[in-house]
């Protein structure tokens, strides 16, 4: 035996002997063998996990958080729920999936995370209660079934039979793999709260109000309170019905070999800088959203800090299943971030503390065109997070507002006059990782009733 030779059988006889004897190579990495995806629509970020003095609206959540990952800094890529959901299937940004009016479907020609999943043979089942998401609107690409009878709009209170349906859908014959998503509506306007446990009425409001209507009444403390447990009630509710589902996981077996991702579509304005509802802006509390994720091969009762972008799903979900990656899902995975939170994630290129340069940024757009019904402006804003810095440019006002998140987590004061080398630093990371926009689908006309499922929610 030669010398290179013998120096490589003494190594790996060595390597065998400190390990008592065991295979050469260590044991693959155990794989989830079903997914679970719940979006909670309308859900902000900082209503997931006990607020100083108060007791935690979320305690299935919470639950959930100790046996995984919680996303401190999670980010939706749009502030409204068909452009975010098309990038939470797609791996995709507003721009390049091309998503950014209320009549455009999903494009027929996207790849989605429940088609790579049904192309790998797993079972695809979904249940969904937004009006706005139906089979016709393209969401259910790759899915054998897509259930949305329980797209009410916003007076229907449906938290509880959405677990139902899901619970029901969680039934697979021996052998399959299941991808079961699960959208929950009720945060959503209107916040309709729970018998015996929503406020009662303050002021000029008896809770029907329509968020347009709320943003231009200039509430008193008393009336803001009372929107506000209004919709912690319905945080609250849903969190229950999510709790049941993640226990039917458990009395089926299911738990230790599923992989669970709970996040939200956007979040919701209540009342901050006098605005209520979404859709219009990227500020904090419409674009931040809790990203909690459990399972085989997700580290326990761990957080990441560093920035993370809802785009990241499928491709962290097909790596976290031990599967290849889909070429079509552009937007780099979030699974060691997971596995070993603290280590460095997202897209090079970002702004650390300092301006240098670091790792970690995301971007959120919205790029909306109203409806003739809807009495909405034209919005068109993008933004970028990296490290503590958030930038949002307004094409249409030419204005760029800069925010240091680590001295104001709620980016309520503009710090961009003070940095011009900084925003143009940040406008050029944003332009590269936006990158040129895919040509955007067209959905057609709109009946007379979807008109008025739209102008109910209030798009």
């Amino acid at each position: 035996m030669g010398g290179r030779e013998g120096l490589r059988a003494l190594a790996l006889a060595l390597w065998v002997s400190s390990c008592g004897g065991a295979a050469m190579e260590p044991p693959a990495p155990r794989h989830a063998r079903h997914v679970v995806l719940v979006v909670v629509d309308t859900l902000r970020a900082d209503r997931v996990g006990a607020r100083a003095g108060s007791v935690s609206l979320t305690p299935a959540l919470d639950g959930l958080a100790a046996r995984g990952v919680s996303a401190r800094a999670a980010y939706a890529t749009s502030s409204w729920t068909r452009p975010s959901l098309a990038s939470i299937f797609t791996g995709q940004l507003q721009s390049a999936h091309g998503v950014r009016e209320p009549r455009q479907p999903l494009p027929a020609g996207a790849r989605t995370l429940a088609e790579s999943l049904a192309a790998r043979g797993f079972v695809t089942r979904a249940v969904v209660s937004n009006p706005i998401l139906r089979a016709k609107w393209g969401y259910g690409q790759g899915f054998e079934r897509w259930d949305d009878a329980l797209a009410l709009g916003p007076d229907a209170v449906t938290s509880d039979e959405v677990a139902d349906s899901a619970i029901a859908a969680l039934d697979v014959r021996a052998g399959e793999r299941l991808f079961l998503f699960a959208l929950f509506f009720d945060p959503h306007w209107r916040y309709r709260g729970r018998t015996g446990d929503a406020p009662e009425p303050a002021g000029r409001l008896e809770g029907d109000e329509r968020t347009q209507d709320l943003s231009t009444m200039h509430l008193d403390e008393g009336e803001l309170a009372y929107v506000r447990g209004l919709y912690d009630a319905e945080v609250r509710a849903t969190d229950a019905a999510i709790g049941r589902l993640l226990a039917a996981l458990e009395a089926r077996g299911l738990a230790d070999e599923t992989l669970v991702l709970v996040t939200s579509d956007h979040g919701e304005a209540l009342g901050e800088r006098g605005f209520f509802g979404h859709v219009e802006n990227l500020d904090e509390e419409v674009v931040r959203v809790p990203f909690v994720v459990a399972g085989p091969g997700v580290a326990r009762g761990s957080s990441v800090d560093a920035p993370l972008s809802l785009a990241c799903l499928p491709a962290t979900v097909l790596e976290l299943l031990g599967v290849e990656s889909d070429a079509a899902f552009a937007w780099p995975s979030e699974a060691e971030a997971l596995r070993s939170p603290g280590s460095a994630t997202g897209p090079a290129g970002s702004i650390g503390s300092a301006g240098s340069a670091g790792s970690g940024a995301v971007v959120f757009e919205v790029d909306y065109l109203p409806t003739p019904f809807r009495s909405a402006a034209r919005t068109k804003q993008f933004g970028v997070r990296a490290g503590r810095w958030k930038l949002v440019v307004d094409e249409l006002s030419g204005r760029r507002a800069l925010y240091d998140l680590a001295s104001d987590p709620r980016g309520e004061h503009d710090r961009a006059p003070g940095h011009p080398k900084l925003v143009r630093e940040l406008e050029g990371l944003l332009q590269r990782l936006r990158g040129a926009e895919a040509t955007r689908a067209s959905g057609g006309p709109l009946t007379f009733e979807e008109r008025a499922a739209l102008e109910a929610l209030g798009y």
